[in-house]
């Protein structure tokens, strides 16, 4: 039989060999630098169970297999699966907030859905759901800030509910919220959607979390904020997300130092992101990319050798909302968008709910497909970025439709997010075996 590499094998510098991490597969090992660098004409010479690990994990396949259609095979088959539907769901554009780095900013506005777009939207979604034979529907609460409205998503909440429990079809619901408004009342009322998340966000400790993430009226929101987190905690899981640009990367040992102190350690999720933007602030205050990953990565060390847990794990076929069939956004008017970034942008609807049509713009996104990019369709790590995302495009080169390798979100991050996976996974084994993590032994 003859054999060759899988064109995903992907190496990553670690002690004195490598990890090797295949991205179609998800298979991941420890190798040494002669095993790396054999030629393919010596993989017969192999002794037969190292031959056969490395067939069973599929870093070696057999020479006739064309690898790139099954990618395409699995690509497809990611995005029309419908098995589960997700909607991220926008009651308002309304927020009580005044953040210097929003997004949001050009498109925050006193717009909240009424009654009548609430219940046309949850008639949209069950009919969605039913179209697609689906099992599952998870629900985002999202804004805006979306517990400014929450009985208007209730009603939505309701409706779908009572459709799921009539038809054998399970509901779970996430919220993403500033913090501000949520309280044990407020999670135990969604709780009967079976509230599955929350992601509140807090830029470090509160000199600097309360310059950043301001109330409308200039107050500042870190103590109310994390009171609610303290009050919540016990009842459900919660991410706290620290959005990091060139102001508070110096102020994140201290957080961390707070959050230890507060017993959110062992309790709160943990998940750091890096600002990037087209905003006036942004462009300031924005590592570039190169700098972002290196920043973000020994964020992560420091996180981790503190004795926080990393949320991070490695996986293949994630495609965005904006790329799967399966995945809505719908904004307070009852617009429907592909994806998070351009929520608010005209130009960037797909189609209304009720209406059973979409807009041109709806087949550009669903397909792309990147083995139509020569770059793309050579790279090793195409099964974990697909191409790249939307909102990067527009970044770095003001078109949506683009392919980009960004460094935050292509082979470099994916080796510096794997190796704090194993860091994460394996640390007992790394300490006792002194293994060394760049030019360092890991404590």
């Amino acid at each position: 039989m003859k054999v060759k590499a899988s064109r995903f094998n992907f190496f990553i510098p670690f002690s004195d060999g490598y990890l090797i991490y295949n991205t179609f597969n998800g298979a991941l090992a420890f190798i040494d630098a002669e095993l790396k660098n054999l030629e393919a004409s010596d993989f017969q010479k192999l002794p037969p169970n190292l031959l056969k690990s490395l067939l069973d994990q599929g870093f070696l396949i057999e020479e006739f297999v064309d690898e790139l259609l099954m990618y395409e095979y699995y690509f497809n088959l990611a995005r029309y699966l419908t098995s589960s539907v997700g909607f991220l769901l926008l009651t308002t554009y309304d927020c009580n907030f005044n953040c210097v780095y929003c997004y949001e900013r050009p498109v925050i506005s006193k717009v909240y859905m009424d009654l009548d777009v609430a219940r046309r939207t949850a008639t949209h979604i069950t009919k969605f759901t039913d179209g697609k034979m689906a099992k599952h529907v998870e629900i985002t609460l999202y804004g805006g800030e979306p517990l400014l409205n929450l009985n208007i998503a209730q009603v939505v909440l309701d409706e779908v509910l009572k459709w799921c429990q009539k038809n054998g079809v399970s509901l779970d619901i996430n919220l993403v919220t500033n913090g501000s408004l949520i309280t044990p009342e407020v999670v135990n009322s969604l709780k009967a959607y079976n509230l599955n998340s929350v992601q509140v966000t807090m830029d470090g400790p509160k000199e600097i979390h309360d310059k950043r993430r301001p109330f409308r009226n200039g107050m500042g929101s870190f103590d109310v904020i994390m009171s609610n987190v303290l009050n919540c905690i016990d009842s459900l899981p919660i991410t706290i997300r620290v959005n990091v640009d060139k102001g508070n990367v110096s102020y994140f040992p201290a957080f961390l130092d707070l959050l230890d102190d507060l017993g959110l350690k062992n309790k709160a999720g943990l998940w750091i992101a890096m600002l990037h933007g087209l905003d006036d602030y942004c462009k300031t205050m924005k590592f570039n990319d190169k700098e972002a990953n290196e920043i973000r990565y020994n964020m992560w060390r420091l996180a981790l050798k503190r004795g926080f847990k990393f949320g991070w794990y490695p996986s293949r076929f994630h495609l965005c909302d904006a790329m799967r069939d399966n995945a809505q956004i719908i904004d307070p008017k009852g617009n429907i968008y592909k994806c998070w970034s351009f929520v608010g942008l005209e130009e960037c609807t797909v189609g209304k709910i009720g209406e059973g049509t979409y807009k041109p713009y709806f087949y550009e996104l669903l397909t792309r497909n990147p083995i139509r990019d020569a770059k793309c369709s050579r790279c090793n790590v195409l099964p974990y970025c697909n191409g790249g995302c939307l909102y990067e495009a527009y970044c770095h080169t003001g078109n949506r439709s683009n392919f980009v390798c960004g460094v935050l979100q292509g082979k470099e991050a994916l080796e510096s997010m794997l190796t704090l996976h194993v860091i994460s996974m394996y640390k007992e084994k790394l300490v006792k075996s002194e293994v060394s993590v760049g030019n360092e032994i890991y404590d």
